[in-house]
């Protein structure tokens, strides 16, 4: 998907855009691209991981923790642990798995 086409999903879709940038076998990232109440629903990963938040809010939730992540900030998510993010303003992050 070209970066052009992502206003038009978000305008049209229920769920947030996600690009894959790079899929190396050491390396991921992810651009996700969310409008508010947009919710990537419960999963896990595999691989230790970073959510940085470059616009907006969003809401890291687990079972044991609820964190609001705004702007230029980051949280690590751990390997095994489902966990959801619900997007509080329109944002767009950037998921780096190593």
């Amino acid at each position: 998907m070209k970066l052009g086409n992502v206003k038009e999903k978000l305008e049209s879709g229920i769920n947030p855009v996600v690009i894959n940038f790079v899929k190396e076998e050491n390396c991921k990232v992810f651009t996700i691209f969310f409008k508010q109440g947009m919710v990537l629903t419960d999963h896990k990963t595999n691989r230790p991981a970073i959510l940085y938040v470059l616009t907006g809010k969003v809401q890291f939730k687990t079972a044991d923790q609820m964190v609001e992540v705004g702007c230029f900030e980051e949280i690590d998510i751990p390997v095994g642990v489902i966990h959801q993010v619900v997007c509080l303003e329109e944002a767009t992050c950037l998921l780096i798995q190593k």
